[in-house]
């Protein structure tokens, strides 16, 4: 994913906490947030409990892939976070597509 597409400042991930809508999944957590820019930006956030480095990695590798395929669909002007869950670990690239696909109809940004 290009650099302007990420989520980087520490100050918008707590914007996107403190003022974000989110939107669950049992396998995905999603919060988004408007962020007044021609353009979105993700992230992905894969907790401790989730595993250790070697499958945290993972996740985020899996994720991120789906988000390239899905990146042209989505509406400019938004900030996502996607948080990890512990399911996320044991299911297959079919079903994490579809959770992602739920989450952003849900949200409307499909």
């Amino acid at each position: 994913m290009n650099r302007t597409f990420r989520l980087t400042q520490s100050a918008d991930f707590k914007k996107v906490k403190e003022t974000g809508k989110v939107y669950l999944h049992p396998l995905v957590k999603m919060a988004i947030c408007p962020n007044g820019l021609p353009n979105y930006r993700f992230a992905i956030v894969t907790s401790k409990l989730i595993g250790n480095a070697v499958i945290r990695n993972r996740c985020r590798r899996r994720l991120r892939a789906i988000l390239n395929r899905k990146k042209n669909r989505c509406q400019m002007g938004w900030d996502i976070v996607f948080i990890v869950r512990k399911r996320f670990i044991h299911s297959s690239a079919s079903e994490i597509q579809t959770a992602v696909e739920n989450l952003f109809l849900q949200a409307g940004l499909v």
